[in-house]
């Protein structure tokens, strides 16, 4: 008779050769004889692993899905396909993913959802039986996932000039159609822009496109140009861009200090502005009573501020302002045009005087010529002499000075100079010349007329009345002089204190006839005489005596 036994587990390799080796019996009296080995035998599965699917078709495409179909494999190798498996990736990743789905894939397509608008992908599908996974068929180049778009040559519907303000993010838009979605293209007075600095960004969505400008400028302003082209045609528009600026001025830093310059020079600064709409610029003095003669050079966006031929008059502040709807820029120049000093102020006094000595008195300068004084200049010269003389150099603090060492009874002329840095200012002169001398005059004469009395052969008395003016000093006495009037000379005959008027004159030659006069006298000297009439000395008339 024939026994049959199955072989479980004879290894846990796939395809693997075996020989079984002899067998015996073994009955209640023990294990018989072992027959002959068998052949050796291949242990393997009937079936095996599938072929690779068919290539895959992309169908239905939208902005988010697709529908993915395939041939079955041309030999399932004895096992039935049990399922598909399909995989992803986006075009830049290096590994698949698999699409896990709630049933297994049995048809040979399958829907794809949820994917990323215009994302690049691409896909791979492998077919699995009882054998394993055959090897996988992927598509041959990658999907964009979007939506098939209608044909439409592009158009501009909507561009039109537009305002921007300077400072502020730009935005420059339009809407347009075309399909496939166009080429776009941005000029600025006919040169390219280009998107990939940063300061340019262009974007579209639903038609609306936008240029973007970071932090707009003046110089964004002009003529842009939009160019749009698929490959059904193209079209172009162009719109005026307008930017709303506040005016700016720009002076060297060195200007914003005060400017000095020489009187008779011209002052040059140059300067930029901006501003759109481009601003309007005036130049006006701070203070507006002075005249004004700075004009501006202006060229497209700089200028000159011009001062010619300076005076003193020009120095001050100036404020040059740009102006435009936006608003007002004011920039302030100081400007300090420098020259000698004027002459001191006058006028030029004496205010005391002595036989050696005279004291002068003046008013500070008016204008310091826009230096500091250093000092100001006495100077003097006799009056018949043309030569002047340095007296002294004076602080600029003081406005008076006394000149010693002059000769008595000298008259002089004295002159003031101020000086500062740049020179020597123009002299304030005495306006007339000062005699060096006691600060008093001689006395007035006395008051006639004079009064001859008690006439003898030796003498007689005179009498008058005392002076009325005396000279400013006191008036210390009287000289009485006298002469014959056939002598030319004079001599003096007394002298009395000023208290007195009267005086006996004694010891004159007997029956002579004599003129006398009569001096006033102080600290300075003798006045003007008065004379009286001659008289002729004789014995008085008298009663005889008793015989």
């Amino acid at each position: 008779f024939t026994r049959t036994f199955d072989i479980d587990n004879v290894t846990n390799v796939s395809d693997c050769s075996v020989r079984a080796r002899s067998l015996a019996g073994v009955n209640e009296e023990g294990q018989g004889a072992y027959s002959r080995s068998s052949e050796s035998v291949t242990i393997k599965d009937p079936y095996d692993v599938p072929t690779q699917p068919g290539p895959i078709d992309i169908n239905e495409l939208t902005d988010t899905s697709c529908i993915l179909s395939w041939k079955p494999p041309i030999r399932d190798n004895g096992s039935a396909i049990i399922e598909y498996i399909i995989e992803q990736r986006f075009k830049t990743d290096p590994s698949f993913i698999r699409i896990e789905t709630v049933t297994p894939i049995t048809e040979c397509f399958h829907k794809i959802e949820d994917l990323l608008t215009n994302g690049e992908y691409e896909f791979r599908v492998a077919a699995r039986n009882q054998a394993g996974l055959s090897a996988y068929s992927q598509t041959e180049r990658s999907v964009v996932i979007r939506a098939p778009r209608q044909r439409i040559s592009p158009r501009i519907v909507k561009f039109s000039n537009q305002t921007m303000n300077g400072g502020s993010q730009g935005r420059i838009e339009a809407t347009i159609i075309g399909s496939p979605e166009p080429e776009i293209i941005w000029y600025k007075g006919g040169r390219k822009l280009p998107l990939t600095t940063g300061r340019y960004t262009s974007s579209l969505a639903q038609g609306v496109l936008v240029l973007y400008i970071k932090e707009v400028q003046e110089n964004d302003a002009g003529q842009y140009t939009l160019e749009i082209q698929n490959e059904f045609g193209s079209d172009s528009k162009q719109i005026q861009v307008t930017v709303l600026a506040t005016p700016k001025l720009e002076f060297d830093s060195k200007y914003r200090k005060q400017i000095i310059v020489d009187v008779n020079s011209s002052v040059r600064i140059p300067f930029t502005f901006t501003g759109s709409p481009k601003p309007e610029l005036i130049i006006n003095r701070a203070d507006e009573s002075k005249d004004n003669h700075a004009i501006l050079d202006l060229f497209e966006n700089s200028g000159t501020f011009l001062l010619r031929q300076t005076t003193r008059q020009d120095t001050g502040i100036y404020r040059v302002q740009a102006t435009n709807e936006c608003g007002t820029a004011t920039s302030r120049l100081d400007i300090l045009v420098q020259t000698v000093p004027s002459p001191p102020g006058g006028p030029l006094q004496v205010t005391a005087s002595g036989k050696d000595y005279v004291s002068l008195a003046w008013h500070t300068c008016p204008d310091d010529g826009g230096s500091e004084l250093v000092s100001y200049i006495i100077e003097k010269r006799e009056e018949n002499k043309s030569i002047w003389t340095k007296v002294a150099n004076i602080r600029p603090t003081n406005t008076t000075y006394t000149c010693t060492g002059l000769l008595d009874q000298t008259s002089y002329v004295f002159r003031i100079l101020a000086e500062n840095d740049i020179g020597v200012s123009e002299p304030l002169e005495l306006e007339h010349s000062v005699m060096a001398k006691l600060p008093y005059e001689r006395p007035g004469p006395p008051i006639g007329p004079i009064k001859i009395d008690s006439i003898i052969q030796t003498g007689c008395t005179l009498t008058w009345l005392p002076a009325t003016d005396d000279g400013g000093a006191k008036i210390t006495g009287y000289i009485i002089e006298g002469k014959d009037v056939n002598r030319q000379s004079w001599t003096q005959l007394e002298s009395v204190p000023a208290s007195e008027t009267t005086v006996d004159i004694r010891q004159l030659k007997e029956d002579a006839t004599y003129i006398f006069r009569i001096m006033s006298k102080n600290i300075v000297g003798l006045s003007q005489s008065i004379e009286s009439e001659s008289v002729t000395l004789k014995r008085p008339k008298t009663v005889p005596q008793a015989p």
